[in-house]
């Protein structure tokens, strides 16, 4: 769920295969608990403050815009170890969320289209997990965070048939179900 082939996701592949979203220019978000983050505009902590914030109702969860792709999560390849560069993200993330402790959250996994789908659905459901645990091991209530694995299912990037197009559908997003 997301861009899809053709897409203006603009972003390059670092040295281990993953990619890298723009999150464009540097903005400020101000938290309820008096936190500041500078974070990018387009950038998953921004559009998630965001959508905590608005007024209108929720996004349904079949609506491109329900989810959210965590843009500097990464996973070692083939496994669901979170690399070092992935933490601050869910620093922040978490920092955001308990701000808001009524919020219920759902973290989906995602792959690629290669190998075998029964693999990717146990890898893409490991990999939601592992960064549903990681936010609640930072203080956010287990009850507010659920997962779950999709595969190769919602590919940001359809024809996924490049390096890039690949990195892209390899990720985890988020959806707030409810504030």
């Amino acid at each position: 769920e997301g861009e899809t082939a053709g897409s203006n996701t603009a972003g390059t592949l670092d040295a281990n295969g993953n990619f890298v979203i723009n999150t464009g220019s540097n903005t400020e978000i101000s938290l309820p608990d008096g936190t500041k983050m500078t974070v990018g505009e387009n950038s998953t902590e921004n559009k998630l403050y965001k959508l905590l914030n608005a007024s209108t109702p929720l996004p349904e969860s079949s609506s491109k815009d329900a989810w959210i792709t965590l843009d500097r999560v990464y996973f070692e390849s083939g496994g669901s170890k979170l690399t070092s560069e992935s933490a601050q993200q869910i620093k922040n993330i978490a920092s955001i969320l308990k701000n808001y402790p009524t919020a219920k959250i759902k973290m989906g996994g995602y792959t690629d289209n290669s190998g075998a789908l029964e693999l990717n659905k146990k890898i893409s459901s490991e990999r939601a997990a592992v960064a549903a645990k990681s936010l609640t091991d930072l203080g956010i209530a287990a009850t507010n965070v659920s997962s779950e694995g999709f595969g190769p299912e919602h590919p940001v990037c359809a024809a996924n048939n490049t390096p890039e197009c690949k990195a892209q559908n390899r990720r985890v997003d988020i959806r707030v179900k409810s504030r």
